[in-house]
């Protein structure tokens, strides 16, 4: 008899027992963490910082669109489309004209580079640091 209490008090704890976990939730993607208003604080332009407005900013959009608010990049356009490439490690900017590299992109932190050529001289490398 208590064989059978047992067996029965076992498979209702089965049967009603506490609900599984469920799938755990995934790290947001490297896309997800873009997406949204960065500010940008500081500007070093061959490593060399610059001040820059404390008003300029980056928006990446959902829909691969982006807006830029940075006299400082003169040459940049300050609209467009993005896309990330290279195992999500770079930033392709309107059908790679430009390409960025996530050089760091942590919680709200996110570090890019840019190098530009003019042709009229050596590369010249950009490095934006800005928080969401």
């Amino acid at each position: 008899m208590k064989k059978i209490a047992i067996l029965y008090s076992g498979l209702a704890l089965l049967l009603f027992g506490c609900p599984p976990d469920g799938d755990p939730i995934p790290p947001p993607t490297i896309k997800d963490q873009l997406i949204g208003t960065w500010r940008i604080n500081e500007l070093e332009i061959d490593s060399e910082p610059r001040t820059i407005n404390s008003q300029n900013q980056l928006t990446f959009k959902e829909d691969e669109m982006y807006t830029m608010t940075l006299p400082e990049l003169s040459f940049f356009p300050r609209d467009g489309n993005w896309v990330l490439t290279n195992s999500d490690t770079k930033i392709s900017i309107n059908d790679g004209e430009y390409t960025f590299n996530i050089n760091s992109l942590e919680d709200k932190d996110l570090t890019l580079t840019l190098e530009y050529e003019n042709f009229k001289e050596d590369p010249i490398t950009y490095k934006l640091a800005l928080k969401k």
